[in-house]
Formats: C-alpha cells, sequence, structure tokens
C-alpha cells in the first residue's frame, strides 16, 4: 500500500496446456502468491502484482536438517513426529499410542522465505496408525499451521480401523507449569479459570448445537440453510449416534462451566506473561471436537474420547481418510478473549483473493464467464442467527460418515468455484475448500502408494460398489458391536463429480487437494482401460465425468500419461457413440425403454460433451471436436423440451411440446434447467464452427428462458462469414489405399482444412432412418491427418490420403478460417480404392 515491495514467495499451481486454444505454450496460468499482509481494523489494503527484485523478509523462515530433527520458524521437529507437536491416538482398548517407531517419510514441500513447510507421512498401520501431516510455520512469527490427516488407507483391506481418541498435543516450553486459561465458545462467551492441579479444563462440541440436535431428519433453518441432524449416514446404525447434549459445554474439572450451541473452538494458556494459542478449523461443522488445557499443555482432540455414542468408539472405513487443520500461536503476553477469537474467526476464513470478472474475462482461465454477471460482486456479511438456531453445521463427517449436502449413495454434487468467480464472495471459495475436505477423504477410495499400472484391479470401478473386497469376500469388513459400515459406496463411474477438488488447488495451493487430483487421476487411468474392452456403458454420464476427471489431473499435474489415457478414452468413446444419429449407445434395458430408436438423458449427453471438449482443448483432436457437435446436432433434432428441460422421450411430438412449451411461458415457470447444461455445448458449437443453425437454436431456448441468451455464453463474433467452399475436388486411387487429393484453394482465407472420407456419400445430418443405409454424417466421417495449410485462393493444392479402405469411397473438404468459421462442403469425389 505505501509503493513498497512485500516480501512474497510463489508457486506455479497450474499452466496454461490448451493446444486447441493456441495456449499450449506452458505459460503460468494459476499462481500462488504467498505474503503478510497487514490490515487495519474495519479498513482495507491493497496490493499489487508486478515485476521486478523480489525483496527478503527481515526474519525469513527456513528448514534446516540438522541429525535426527528439521529446524523451521524456531522450533525443531524431531522425525519421529513425538515434538514439540505430538500425535497421540487412543485404541479401544484404552492404550495411548504415538508414532515414536513408526516409518516416517519426511519432505519439505516449501522452503520458505515467506513461508516454509514440511510433509510427514506414514503408511497405514492398524496396529498403530497412519497419517499424513503437513506443518507450515510463517517468516517473523511465531505460529504454526498443521493440515494432519488420519488414515486407514492400506494397500491390502484389512476393515474398518477403531480408536477412542485422536489428537494433537503441544507442550510450549515458554509455558511450563502454565495454569491460567481459556476456553473459546460462543462469540463473546469465553469461559476462563485457573488449573486445579491434575485436573484438565476442556471445550467439547456434541452437537451441532440448533434446535433439531437430537433429531433424525435434515431441516431448514430460517434462513434457508439446511441444518444438520444429529447423525449423517447411510448406516443401519443412525439411532446409536445420538449426541449427548445440544451444542457444547465446558468442563474444568468434574464440574460444567460453562453452554451454548456453537463454540469458535480455540484454547488458551497463560503464565509468567506468556500465552499460548490452539484453534481448530471448523469446530463447529466436525462435532464431535473438543480443545483441552492441562499445566503447561494444550491439546487439541480431533476424535475426542469425551464421545459416548457408538460405544464410545470413533472409526474409518476401508480407504477412507480424515483431514482437520490446527493453528498454534505464542503470544507476546497473556492469551486473551479478543484475541482468541480473532485467530479462530480468521483461521476459520482463510484470505482468498478475487481477482475481479475483467480479469478472468481477459484470461480466460476459467473460460468465457456470463455477461450477466459482470459487476456481481458480492461483499461478505456476517450470517443472520436466530436466537435458538446455531449457524449451519454445514459438511459434517467425523464418526458418522456423511454431508448433509450430499445425502445419496454415490458421489454425484460437487462445488467448483463456479460462484465465487461469478460474485466474488468468499464463502463460496470456502465452500469449494470445504467440500474438497469432504471429498478428498470421506468417500472410500483412497489408497497408500496408489500407482499405475502396477496397481491393476484393486478398486473396483463399476456402478455403486465399494471399493474391493478381503479375503473372506467382504467388502466392508468386520464391524464392532454398536457401529458398522458408514453406508457410502466409492466414487463409481456414473457418480464421479469432484471439481471442488481441483478448484482448492487453484485457488489455495492446498496440498491435499493435488495428493487427491493425482490419486483421481490414477483410478481413471484404470477406468480407461477397464472401458476399452466395453462396447456400451450405462449411461453417457459414466463417460462424462471420468473424462473431465482425468483432463483436469493432467491440467494440474502435467503428467502425459493422463493425456495418454484421454486419447485412449476418446477413441473408445468414438467406438461407442452411433455414428447415424449422434447419441450415445446406451445398453439393452435403455433401448427396450425407450423403443427400437433407442435413447440417452439429454443432460446426460451434455455432461459427455463437456469432458469431450476439455480433451479437444488440450489435445487439438478434431474426432472429439466432431463428436461434440453430432451429439449437439441429434439433441436439437430429437430430443423433447419439457418439464425437466430436454427431456429423455425421443423421438417426440413437435406439436405436443409446442403446447407444453406455451404453458411455460403462460405460467412463467422456470422449469428448463437441463436445457442450461445443454446451452454452454450448443454455444462452443457456434464458436468452433460459425454455423447459424447453432445460433438460431440459441435463439430458440432464449424465447422459453431469457438467462439463455447467446451474448451470455460467447462475445459476439468479429467476423461472421466463413470461407468459400471448394469447388472442383479431385481424387486419384494410388493403390495400397492411397488416395490422392487435388483442389484449387478457395477464396475468404481460410487458414486450415479439415479433409474426411466416408463409404457413403456425406450430408450435415441423414434423415433417420430413411438415409441411414445410403449417407453419412460428415461428424462422424473418417478424418484424416496432415492436412497442407492452405495457399492463395486459386492456387492448386494436393495431398495424398492413407489408409483407406478398399471400396467405393467419397471425400470432402472444408476450410475454417481465423475465426472459426466453417465452410460450406465441397464437392462430394467418389473414387474406388484398392
Amino acid at each position: 500500500p505505501n509503493g513498497k515491495p512485500v516480501p512474497a514467495q510463489f508457486r506455479v499451481l497450474e499452466r496454461w496446456r490448451e493446444k486447441a486454444l493456441g495456449k499450449g505454450d506452458l505459460s503460468v496460468k494459476w499462481l500462488l502468491v504467498t505474503f503478510l499482509a497487514d490490515v487495519p481494523k474495519g479498513g482495507k489494503a491493497v496490493y499489487r502484482l508486478k515485476a521486478g527484485k523480489n525483496p527478503s523478509p527481515l526474519r525469513p523462515v527456513k528448514i534446516e536438517e540438522k541429525g535426527g530433527a528439521f529446524e523451521m520458524g524456531g522450533l525443531t521437529f524431531k522425525k519421529d513426529f513425538t515434538a514439540p507437536f505430538k500425535l497421540v491416538l487412543t485404541d479401544p482398548e484404552g492404550k495411548e499410542i504415538t508414532t515414536k517407531g513408526q516409518e516416517i517419510k519426511w519432505s519439505v514441500w516449501e522452503q520458505g522465505p515467506v513461508r516454509a513447510c514440511l510433509k510427514a507421512e506414514s503408511p497405514t498401520d492398524h496396529g498403530r496408525f497412519g497419517f499424513i501431516a503437513w506443518v507450515y510455520a510463517h517468516a517473523g512469527q511465531k505460529r504454526w499451521d498443521m493440515t494432519v490427516v488420519l488414515k486407514n488407507t492400506p494397500n491390502k483391506m484389512i476393515g474398518p480401523f477403531y480408536f477412542k481418541d485422536f489428537s494433537v498435543v503441544w507442550q510450549p516450553p515458554e509455558l511450563e507449569g502454565a495454569k491460567d486459561y481459556m476456553l473459546g465458545g460462543e462469540w463473546g462467551k469465553a469461559a476462563s479459570g485457573k488449573l486445579e492441579a491434575g485436573k484438565p479444563a476442556w471445550l467439547y462440541q456434541s452437537s451441532d448445537g440448533s434446535d433439531k440436535w437430537d433429531k433424525l431428519s435434515r431441516v431448514r433453518s430460517k434462513r434457508g440453510d439446511w441444518v444438520n441432524a444429529y447423525v449423517v449416514s447411510w448406516s443401519r446404525i443412525k439411532e446409536l449416534g445420538k449426541p449427548e447434549f445440544r451444542g457444547y459445554k465446558t468442563f474444568a474439572g468434574d464440574k460444567e462451566t460453562a453452554s451454548g450451541n456453537s463454540a469458535l473452538g480455540w484454547a488458551g494458556l497463560s503464565g509468567g506473561g506468556k500465552g499460548a494459542l490452539v484453534c481448530v478449523r471448523h469446530f463447529l461443522q466436525q462435532y464431535p471436537k473438543a480443545a483441552e488445557v492441562e499445566p503447561g499443555r494444550l491439546t487439541a482432540r480431533l476424535w475426542p474420547k469425551y464421545w459416548k455414542a457408538h460405544g464410545g468408539l470413533h472409526w474409518l472405513d476401508d480407504c477412507q481418510r480424515k483431514a482437520h487443520d490446527v493453528s498454534f500461536r505464542l503470544l507476546n503476553g497473556p492469551a486473551k478473549a479478543e484475541t482468541g477469537e480473532a485467530a479462530a474467526r480468521a483461521f476459520d476464513s482463510p484470505l482468498v483473493i478475487h481477482c475481479g470478472l475483467d480479469w478472468y474475462r481477459e484470461t480466460g482461465v476459467r473460460g468465457f464467464i456470463p455477461a450477466q454477471f459482470q459487476g456481481r460482486i458480492v461483499k461478505e456479511k456476517p450470517p443472520k442467527v436466530a436466537d435458538k438456531q446455531a449457524p449451519s453445521a454445514g459438511l459434517n463427517w467425523v464418526t458418522f460418515g456423511g454431508s448433509i449436502t450430499d445425502r445419496i449413495r454415490r458421489r454425484m454434487h460437487t462445488y467448483s468455484m463456479r460462484g465465487f468467480v461469478r460474485s466474488g464472495d468468499p464463502r463460496s471459495a470456502h465452500r469449494t475448500f470445504t467440500g474438497m475436505r469432504h471429498s478428498a477423504g470421506m468417500t472410500p477410495f483412497w489408497v497408500d502408494e496408489y500407482r499405475y499400472p502396477r496397481d491393476k484391479g484393486m478398486i473396483w470401478p463399476g456402478y455403486c460398489t465399494p471399493p474391493r473386497k478381503d479375503s473372506s469376500g467382504s467388502r466392508t469388513g468386520k464391524y464392532r458391536e454398536k457401529t458398522g459400515h458408514h453406508g457410502y459406496c466409492a466414487w463409481n463411474n456414473q457418480h464421479f463429480c469432484c471439481w471442488e477438488i481441483f478448484d482448492s488447488w487453484r485457488l489455495f495451493g492446498d496440498p491435499l487437494a493435488l495428493d487427491a487430483a493425482r490419486d483421481i487421476g490414477i483410478f481413471t487411468r484404470f477406468y480407461v482401460d477397464w472401458r476399452k474392452g466395453r462396447k456400451t456403458v450405462t449411461e453417457s454420464r459414466c463417460d462424462a465425468l471420468p473424462m473431465s476427471n482425468l483432463c483436469e489431473a493432467y491440467r494440474l499435474t502435467g503428467d502425459e500419461g493422463f493425456l495418454n489415457s484421454a486419447r485412449d478414452f476418446a477413441a473408445s468413446m468414438w467406438k461407442t457413440v452411433s455414428r447415424q444419429r449422434g447419441y450415445y449407445a446406451p445398453n439393452t434395458a435403455q433401448l427396450k425403454k425407450y423403443g427400437p430408436l433407442g435413447a440417452d438423458k439429454p443432460f446426460m449427453l451434455a455432461r459427455l460433451m463437456n469432458g469431450l471438449r476439455a480433451y479437444r482443448d488440450l489435445s487439438g483432436d478434431e474426432t472429439a471436436a466432431d463428436m461434440v457437435t453430432g451429439i449437439t446436432d441429434f439433441i436439437m433434432a430429437e430430443g423433447s423440451i419439457g418439464k425437466w428441460g430436454f427431456s429423455y422421450e425421443i423421438p417426440i411430438d413437435l406439436r405436443e411440446q409446442a403446447k407444453y412449451l406455451k404453458r411455460i411461458r403462460e405460467s412463467k415457470r422456470k422449469e428448463l434447467w437441463y436445457g442450461g447444461l445443454t446451452a454452454p455445448n450448443i454455444a462452443w458449437c457456434y464458436r468452433h464452427t460459425g454455423e447459424r443453425r447453432y445460433l438460431e437454436w440459441f435463439d430458440q431456448l432464449h424465447r422459453h428462458r431469457r438467462t439463455w441468451k447467446y451474448a451470455n455464453y460467447a462475445p459476439p463474433r468479429k467476423d461472421t462469414t466463413p470461407p468459400e467452399p471448394v469447388t472442383d475436388l479431385a481424387a486419384e486411387a494410388l493403390g495400397g489405399g492411397r488416395v490422392k487429393l487435388t483442389w484449387a484453394a478457395p477464396a475468404g482465407e481460410p487458414v486450415r482444412y479439415q479433409v474426411k472420407w466416408a463409404e457413403r456419400p456425406m450430408v450435415w445430418r441423414i434423415k433417420f432412418p430413411e438415409q441411414k443405409d445410403t449417407h453419412a454424417n460428415w461428424w462422424a466421417a473418417n478424418n484424416v491427418d496432415g492436412e497442407p495449410k492452405p495457399a492463395a485462393a486459386g492456387t492448386k493444392q494436393s495431398m495424398v490420403v492413407e489408409g483407406v479402405s478398399p471400396g467405393k469411397r467419397h471425400f470432402n473438404i472444408r476450410g475454417f478460417d481465423a475465426e472459426s468459421n466453417r465452410g460450406d462442403f465441397s464437392n462430394m469425389a467418389g473414387v474406388e480404392v484398392k
């Protein structure tokens, strides 16, 4: 703000890889900038990113390895992870287990100078426990943040992992013997006192604190949010998971000292003029949770021993893991309520900078943003809370294995950064983050050291199935009394949305998100191998969502193996799609359900095109682009607009459709939301080809839902005139499947050609079924490689096409100009190929 450079450090989160968009030069796409900012209370500070020399902090932080320890930020971290912070697990029999003696791998995640991070990881061990921890230190600050992941992810299925308590313990030497404590309950109601000899004080959040804390149902609060019920689980043991009381309580020794609905979740300890704090992120949202103080010691009980339901047990199902964030701080003076409350609130809502829609539009990092959202920047406002209503507990998963916003048995919902990009509301970014943390651990998917191609078949990719079987054939393992399988099934090929994971890496640089993105990419590579042996799929989304995830994994990691698998995947899709109609061939049950012509759900076809578009942008594969246009043509020609947008019934009665749309307009109902999924694909087809029919289809949608206006999806084209068509294409058979094509370059300044051949004459779209045996769709014809660059108008050009199958074959060529306007068909050149 004063014009002087601020020390910062930078990490490239993603590079441009979109070759089809002319952005395959690997320049920086997303950049994480870490710097320390001072902002006055109630005010603001403006920082600007410029090129120049980056100064070093006055007290830089770095990591140094010294024998059996690392030094970072003024603390010495023992390599057995027993100091200065200690992970302690209490097994079902009450025995305390630490990390001492575990096989721990250490690595430097960030070296500084503004922020440094150490990563420690041990393998899953039911005799002990497995964990991942990222520990951060900051320049000039006596603060250490930790993301700690408890995991049950062995390479071979063992079953559920049980324990009574899992905690992070800190004993700062500066506070040895300190006894003055504070516990952060509701805002402005911190409990305080002096510890009695041998007796701790603790804060325990038992439930979500709402009016329905003891009800087994989901309800809405007065402001419209979903409020947590006491158990969010699909297990058969719901009645056993009832919390003890509403909200939270604080205790000193055996005495209850305070209670309330929603605790901020921090604890402070003071003595000798010094103080320390521990904060747990999203303390309320992840109940049960406890923060505890003893003389000279602070403890974050992430799975607290005070939990009485389920026989006092916590557990992780096979292939599950759970992350928590904890912050530890040394203070310059004694701990105070205002200091603890401010630290807890800030830790719950980490700063995220909104660059502004003009920047997103100019760079295109999030694709095209509809004009209707221009200028809609929403300022963060504190939530309004009724007297008897706690804040919504949001995503909750510790013991229960569920989430109030994901109540079905399969992963289906997702929380991308789209809302944040459009609104600038930090709560939207935090929703992406909490969704990522849920998805990166809840779904039973994760395995230690998961590798391709070594671990083929370890996790089954089928529909709605748990991940794997043990030696007895069980898919869940053996459970103790009063407990059971959480009920969630593995990510599968039909419900595989996880954009919150990729976008959390882009927004926050969270290493857990990158770790999850890699494993998702690996799983999808195995899925592609499995998929290549199948002729049809259950529904188009079985390929749509995995393809999107595979492309995202490649975008973030740059691993060429992911792109190679995407290439194989696109080839499998090309074999699956119906070349005559343009729909994705469903299985026998769907054929029977929808009659002899068959059908797939248009809104799922729209999802499929999202994946194909992502792959085409990365690879430039024209076949993928052809499938997008072919499927779009099919939906618009044969899909109907019904109660839920493009309905499932194909073919349709146009007269009945017109009547229904008239009723929709007259009643002002807004139920055409599935059309919103297809609209971006129609816009993409227009941008890719410039063909008028796509714009006309947009206008048709716009008449029924105003937000679908084409200008909201793409800027107006500067040039709408396509190149002139080739009129003198000639084909000559050379033998051996080789054909020589010759033509005169057309007018209109094309910048590239697309040449195709087929067994029948090509048309824009065949009349089905009349022309199914006499003509071929242009989009479904065979592409060739090596088209020459267009020459000046009238110049003679030629090329040799190889690999053409024997028989009478038909050739066609079309030109594209710099604005992606596609020219009309050339004359059809036929030749007998030998």
